[in-house]
Parts: C-alpha cells; sequence; structure tokens
C-alpha cells in the first residue's frame, strides 16, 4: 500500500513537473510572439486599433502631430498603409463606381 501511494505520489510530481515545462515553454512562445505583434502594430497604423470616437476625432492621428512639431517627419516616422487603404483594394472600387456613373450619363458627344 505504501509503495503505491509512493508510486502515485511520483507520478504526480512527474506529471506537474511537465506541465511546469510547458507552461514555461508556452510562455516563452507566446512572449516571442507577443513582441512580433508588438513590433508589427509599432509599424502599423493606430487607426486599426483606435475606439470609433478616436476615429471621429483623429485622436490617433495626435503622435504624429507631436512628432512633426519637434522635427521633420521622415518616411520611416509615417505608419504603414492599412491594406483597405492600398490601391490594391480601392481602385477597383473606385473603377466599378465610375464606370457606373460614366454608363447612367448620356454623353453629348
Amino acid at each position: 500500500m505504501a509503495l503505491q501511494l509512493h508510486f502515485s505520489f511520483q507520478l504526480a510530481l512527474l506529471k506537474s513537473n511537465c506541465m511546469v515545462k510547458k507552461m514555461m515553454y508556452l510562455s516563452i512562445y507566446l512572449r516571442k510572439r507577443f513582441l512580433l505583434l508588438k513590433s508589427y502594430f509599432k509599424v502599423s497604423s493606430p487607426e486599426v486599433l483606435s475606439s470609433f470616437i478616436n476615429r471621429l476625432t483623429m485622436w490617433w492621428f495626435n503622435e504624429l502631430c507631436r512628432l512633426g512639431v519637434k522635427k521633420p517627419l521622415e518616411p520611416s516616422d509615417l505608419y504603414s498603409l492599412n491594406d483597405d487603404d492600398s490601391s490594391t483594394v480601392l481602385v477597383p472600387r473606385w473603377s466599378k463606381l465610375w464606370e457606373k456613373k460614366l454608363n447612367g450619363k448620356k454623353r453629348s458627344f
């Protein structure tokens, strides 16, 4: 009986030790992933994560304005363009609207 209890206790310790190691590896993985995401969001526009009120008042833009007051802005100071604001997305939308507008009007020539 004592041997079974001792064996069960050792098995529980082994499992907990494995769980601690898994948790350590998981925390290291998540920390690295967080640092990668943090560097991504540092480069991306803060408009992406801003609230409705911040977008309405353009409050997310203040940091860039402060930086522009302190020193002339350089291309490295600017945020990367949001995917929805890129020309690959906007040009097809604009073309559809433009064609619809042109087809709706009668040409005078």
